[in-house]
């Protein structure tokens, strides 16, 4: 059997698989599970399926993977009580991440310093904290540390943090926040997979001091050193390259990413060349080989090469940073050259599952870091898959073009479900351009750029004339990549799926790859006796060396092949519109200080109402302070959680006013997201953020339309949109667009009405407009009524207005509608102190339940048969 064959491999899966129960299930419901399935260990002993000692040790595998995780995952908390959950009540939780504790920390910088902009951030190992005059010293704690810089002198002192400085820092140190919309990024996890608990925020570089070093050189302090050689070599490519150019070959040699040209890293991302940037396998292969090419030209015996390429190896991956990628390929690497070194070296599987199992036991929180699945699950599908998939290539092609080919295509194949999972998106060109570039920068630029790197501190007029093929070959790669990322319609959006979906895709695909080479093994049924393994049958052979055998029948290939390959295409279907909610669901979207409400209806169709935005004031930010990937709403949160919803068209994109905090984050929406309409008020604003919204719309063909009162959109059989405000919109087309700078009396008012049977539910939506609309708004519903549009007796749900600000929701607004629920959109810790405590005592006097972003996070309802359901980020139930 396989697994008694190969029983690390069998090992590290098992554990991989504990793992996993532990991070889904509660451990309770793992040791049920377990025993159940110990249950049926007879039965499929009894079918030869699986001996039943083995599937008692596989089951005792997973259980002692679930216990350590559990373990590990438990001693992982913070020593700094501030940091500690324990607040009852999802207010005292939420109250907890708000506060801050104001104090002193000390500690050595334990990362690398990145500088973007007026921003500083680094990792910082805390000896002591001070607060409230106690003082903390932690026995091993990590925070995050962000500095924002006030003047330009002080980028002169932030050049002195250096990675290793013990320094005094006074700040806030606060909770990190988690995910404020269901299934996107949540941050406080990301960093305590990191073991950082807290972010420590620091105002000014006055606030740093940089204390006396102690004699000794610990751990920190040597990996000072290395990160200064990196640098010291970043800036040996400064010298040599143009700004972009330096800094791709800074990421892709030295895996310093921080300076990467956004649009650069952009457009290698949206063509699944991200694997080029980052330090992996790839990095790795070619360091051994170019080391062992070098050592057999000065003629050194192989042992003699292997060991010294073994103790190189570690120095490399050290000096490249040591992510979780570089240290399997790079622990991995060890062990191949070892086994050659001492002649055992059997299987490639086995030496992976082995560093797999040794990664996981140092770290299991390896285990969820993206680059580490990434980086395994491929080597183990190139181990596996190449040599099948080979087979199925015509043995006349040359072994250059099968081996590039299979590489290629199972790469993609094995990467395809992992890149959908964590990125939702993938190129129709990723393979074609892997192909061509992937190995032309590993075998060209790569040892190439490292040359003249090493040139550099040797003779920089060599380094200069080699610099210049360096040159062309990044201005050939460069011009191809932005021209191939602007082709639209390449890129295919995919919702985020299941664990189960993943598996049964790879189970469904290693399946096809060997009745594939069965049927290409089948057409050579006769079998020679001294020869039997093959390809060819010699011209002449003695009769009593022929072996007469039955011919193979092939028909129970075929079925099982046309079975694999019509289950893999179901679920590859399935998948891509898992994404379709059944029933109409409207989502009240976390975007901080701003409105985004997105509707689905169980027809197909999407509309996104307002996109949130950041409200800036004052000047311009100096040059010094620009920065190289600033936080925007739509780029950063709105887009990637309607790709990750599986959003890959908008029937309408709705604008209820000009203002930022609702405009703002739709211009990013509106370059990544296909859209049929931009619907407006009517209204014109002179600001950057509208002309660049309008600007876009206009380069994409999108219709423009303005909406006013009276108008109505069946949006499908259940879905009707009317318009109850403003009453005096212009109409686009006329160019009759009145300018309005302030907009929030001109909001579009919306009465979303949803049915489903006999059940029928209606949504407010208000804007930003004031008292004076809504008593306008009141007065006028007679006038209304006459014309055929009729209010309904109850709202069920109010879309609060203008953030519950108190120049909005008077009494008399309140007592005509009584809302059973109101959702108001507010940023946390916002500097209008929304919502007003008027408004919220208005909304509870009509017994009003009250749900807030800022709280809640996002607040979600579903239209169903029985009426609404709703659900909201931060209840416990409803995770």
């Amino acid at each position: 059997m396989a697994i008694e064959r190969r029983p690390i491999v069998t090992a590290a899966c098992c554990w991989v698989f504990g793992i996993y129960f532990a991070i889904t299930m509660a451990f309770e419901d793992i040791v049920w599970s377990l025993v159940g399935l110990s249950l049926l260990l007879p039965l499929l002993d009894r079918l030869r399926w699986l001996n039943w000692r083995i599937g008692c040790l596989c089951l005792l595998v997973v259980l002692v993977s679930t216990s350590y995780y559990c373990w590990y995952d438990n001693r992982q908390h913070s020593d700094l009580p501030m940091l500690v959950d324990g607040v009852g009540g999802l207010h005292g939780e939420r109250q907890k991440e708000e506060e801050a504790w104001s104090g002193t920390m000390e500690g050595t910088i334990a990362s690398g310093v990145e500088r973007d902009g007026d921003r500083v951030q680094f990792r910082l190992r805390v000896s002591s904290f001070v607060h409230n005059h106690n003082r903390i010293e932690p026995a091993s704690e990590f925070v995050f540390v962000q500095v924002k810089l006030l003047e330009e002198v002080e980028l002169q002192s932030a050049a002195k943090w250096k990675r290793g400085v013990n320094i005094s820092l006074d700040g806030e140190l606060k909770l990190p926040s988690d995910a404020d919309n269901f299934g996107v990024f949540d941050y406080r996890s990301y960093l305590k997979h990191q073991h950082m608990y807290g972010v420590f925020h620091v105002k000014g570089a006055q606030s740093v001091q940089m204390n006396e070093l102690a004699g000794r050189l610990d751990w920190q302090r040597w990996m000072g050193v290395v990160e200064q050689l990196r640098l010291h070599s970043a800036s040996q490519f400064d010298a040599l390259f143009p700004v972009e150019q330096s800094s791709y070959l800074q990421g892709l040699i030295l895996g310093l990413r921080s300076d990467l040209d956004l649009e650069l890293e952009r457009s290698f991302s949206q063509l699944g060349l991200t694997h080029v940037l980052a330090i992996s396998g790839l990095h790795v292969a070619v360091f051994v080989g170019g080391c062992l090419y070098v050592l057999r030209l000065f003629r050194l015996p192989k042992e003699s090469a292997l060991t010294a390429v073994i103790c190189l190896v570690p120095l490399y991956v050290l000096f490249t940073g040591a992510s979780p990628s570089i240290l399997r390929a790079g622990f991995m690497s060890i062990l191949v050259l070892i086994g050659l070194r001492q002649g055992w070296l059997r299987d490639g599987l086995h030496i992976l599952s082995a560093v797999l199992l040794l990664m996981l036991l140092w770290n299991p929180y390896y285990a969820v870091d993206v680059s580490f699945q990434l980086s395994f699950a491929v080597t183990c599908g190139l181990i596996i898959g190449v040599p099948l998939f080979t087979k199925l290539l015509p043995t006349s092609w040359p072994l250059w073009l099968t081996s590039s080919l299979a590489v290629s295509i199972v790469a993609q194949a094995v990467s395809f479900p992992l890149t959908i999972y964590y990125f939702n998106q993938v190129s129709l060109l990723s393979l074609g351009v892997n192909l061509l570039l992937v190995p032309f920068i590993s075998l060209v630029i790569l040892p190439l750029g490292t040359i003249v790197l090493l040139s550099s501190y040797l003779y920089m007029p060599l380094a200069e004339g080699l610099s210049v093929l360096v040159r062309i070959g990044n201005e050939w790669t460069f011009a191809l990549v932005h021209a191939l990322a602007q082709w639209e319609g390449t890129s295919v959006i995919w919702p985020k799926l299941s664990a189960a979906w993943i598996l049964g895709y790879y189970i469904l695909l290693f399946v096809m790859l060997k009745l594939g080479v069965s049927l290409v093994r089948s057409n050579y049924p006769v079998q020679i006796g001294t020869v039997e393994n093959e390809d060819f049958i010699p011209d002449t052979m003695p009769l009593a060396e022929f072996v007469v055998l039955q011919p193979i029948s092939r028909r129970p290939i075929y079925v099982g092949l046309v079975c694999s390959v019509s289950l893999l295409s179901y679920l590859l279907y399935a998948g891509y519109h898992a994404g379709r909610p059944d029933e109409t669901v409207v989502s009240f979207l976390n975007v901080g200080q701003g409105d985004s409400i997105l509707v689905r209806t169980a027809s197909g169709r999407n509309i996104l109402i307002d996109g949130g935005g950041e409200v800036k004031f004052g000047k311009a930010k100096e040059a010094w302070k620009q920065r190289r990937d600033p936080y925007e709403v739509g780029e950063k949160r709105i887009v990637p959680l309607l790709k990750q919803r599986g959003v890959r068209h908008l029937d309408a994109v709705v604008v209820t006013h000009g203002d930022a905090d609702h405009a703002g984050g739709l211009r990013a929406v509106l370059k990544h997201i296909p859209t049929d309409r931009l619907v407006m008020n009517g209204t014109w604003k002179s600001s950057s953020v509208v002309r660049e919204l309008y600007s876009i719309a206009l380069d994409r063909h999108i219709s423009i339309i303005g909406w006013k009162t009276g108008t109505s959109w069946q949006v499908d059989q259940d879905t009707r949109i009317d318009v109850w405000h403003p009453s005096n919109s212009a109409t686009v087309s006329n160019l009759q667009l009145m300018a309005e700078d302030e907009q929030n009396e001109f909001s579009l008012v919306l009465l979303l009405t949803l049915e489903e049977g006999t059940s029928k539910s209606t949504f407010l939506l208000t804007g930003d407009i004031g008292a004076d609309e809504e008593m306008m708004l009141l007065m006028s519903e007679k006038e209304k009524e006459q014309r055929g549009i009729p209010y309904p007796e109850r709202i069920d749900v109010l879309k609060v207005a203008h953030h519950g600000s108190r120049s909005s929701t008077i009494p008399e607004w309140v007592d005509r509608w009584k809302p059973k629920t109101s959702v108001i959109s507010a940023g946390k810790n916002n500097l209008y102190g929304h919502p007003h405590p008027q408004v919220l005592r208005e909304l509870e006097r009509v017994s009003s339940a009250i749900f807030r972003t800022d709280l809640h996070g996002e607040v979600q309802y579903k239209s169903t048969k029985v009426g609404l359901k709703m659900r909201m980020k931060r209840d416990r139930i409803a995770q």
